[in-house]
């Protein structure tokens, strides 16, 4: 899959993170789209065909990994690769058992 042809979500709370994700991806050639929580990401996912999602795992409307249990709810097959300042043992225990 070329990176012209290639969707990305991007979710992230940080403006700055946000941003700077779909800059650089856009810049090596990537269709990327970016959402500031989790229910603009579930409106794009429900419209949108996406093929990689870049996921902050801790955001005010709640966590990465139910972004992750709505992608495997709705039967999509992207990666999600789960981003984050803040590292824990549980989230990334719980992350890589719904398949990130």
């Amino acid at each position: 899959m070329s990176p012209a042809s290639t969707k990305i979500l991007v979710i992230d709370d940080e403006d700055t993170l946000r941003f700077s994700f779909k800059n650089f991806l856009e810049e090596e050639g990537y269709d990327v789209v970016a959402a500031p929580d989790i229910s603009p990401a579930l409106e794009i996912l429900g419209t949108e065909p996406i093929d990689v999602i870049f996921c902050d795992i801790i955001m005010p409307e709640g966590s990465g990994v139910a972004v992750l249990s709505h992608v495997k709810a709705m039967n999509l097959l992207c990666p999600v690769v789960m981003i984050t300042g803040e590292p824990a043992i549980e989230t990334a225990a719980d992350a890589v058992r719904l398949g990130a």
